[in-house]
């Protein structure tokens, strides 16, 4: 049985490439035999095993066995399985689902698995543990320059997780950005009540959430006490005591003063980025950013960048000053008596 699944999803990613437009497909050959190396890494006994085979077999929607093709799903899926890494947001706004699906794919690899097979087929709807259901987005994935190195599968799930995490709008991926019943713009990238509300779902638990906003309203409000925590106050304990246990983390961060793309983000400018911490040291804090940028883009700040995959550091201090959102689970949050 274990044989057959590994012969099953090799013959699914031997079959045809019907979209070669991919970065990652600019030699098919090469990207075959990297995906078959690390197919061998993965266990057959286990329900990502039997996740894998499914993928391999169930009937796929034909927008999506058109483009990308049954071949680069289960290939790319196989690939950030075993290099989560690689998984990136593109130049789309969708850095806060990438940081979640590469958390999953890391920690849960049979569950990120399990949603991808659900999305790609039949009606596109699979349960998730909080009894929610993540739907399918979009019937078809052709590849354009906006979707840069994200994979097809990265972005099959990130899209399904942006409609998710509101309700009342619609999310269009090609557009990038969430409309309302109107067709107006509502916006672009997640709020934190809205990444709160996807992390909740996905997971099936409470996730708390700090806030520089809630904070300052508190602080105009007088309700700010030694009971009620803040980032500046309790942001670096909450840091270490969850990556003490191997537990994540998400932070946004203010891009005030960065460069992107030769150019630096005005002061009066507020835009923000997600990003997934995953380790801590005596007094740095290593990092997975999504964007998987290929130099240093925080200026003015200590980053250093630990591989092409978007694993970068930055000391504790530089993080917490930059940091305006931080998501954790809530045990880890210990008042002061």
């Amino acid at each position: 049985m274990l044989r057959n699944r590994r012969h099953l999803i090799s013959e699914a990613i031997a079959s045809p490439i019907r979209d070669p437009t991919l970065p990652a497909l600019s030699d098919p050959t090469a990207w075959r035999a990297d995906v078959m190396a690390a197919l061998a890494e993965l266990p057959m006994d286990s329900a990502l095993g039997e996740m894998l085979a499914l993928l391999a077999t169930e009937t796929i929607i034909p927008g999506l066995q058109e483009s990308p093709g049954r071949a680069v799903l289960v290939g790319e899926l196989v690939l950030n399985l075993t290099r989560a890494g690689r998984i990136n947001q593109g130049l789309k706004g969708t850095c806060a689902a990438a940081c979640v699906e590469s958390w999953l794919a890391e920690a849960m690899p049979d569950e990120y698995a399990r949603l991808i097979a659900g999305l790609a087929a039949g009606d596109g709807q699979v349960l998730l543990r909080s009894g929610e259901i993540l739907a399918r987005n979009e019937q078809t994935l052709v590849w354009n320059t906006k979707e840069a190195r994200r994979s097809p599968v990265s972005r099959l799930f990130q899209a399904a997780c942006m409609a998710l995490a509101y309700v009342e709008l619609d999310y269009c991926n090609i557009r990038d950005g969430h409309f309302n019943t109107a067709g107006e713009d509502a916006g672009y990238g997640l709020k934190l009540e809205a990444f709160d509300r996807l992390l909740e779902l996905i997971t099936g638990q409470r996730w708390d959430m700090l806030s520089d906003l809630h904070t300052k309203l508190l602080k105009m409000l007088g309700m700010v006490g030694s009971s009620l925590p803040t980032i500046q106050d309790d942001g670096a304990d909450i840091i270490r005591r969850s990556l003490a246990e191997g537990q994540p983390l998400f932070v946004t961060l203010n891009l005030k003063g960065a460069r992107w793309d030769g150019e630096v983000i005005e002061s009066g400018v507020h835009i923000t980025h997600k990003v997934r911490l995953v380790a801590v040291t005596a007094d740095r804090v290593i990092f997975d950013d999504p964007l998987d940028p290929e130099e240093p883009w925080f200026d003015h700040v200590d980053t250093v960048l630990i591989n092409d995959d978007g694993r970068a550091s930055m000391s504790m201090a530089a993080l917490i000053a930059r940091t305006v959102e931080l998501s954790y689970r809530p045990h880890f949050y210990v008042a002061e008596e």
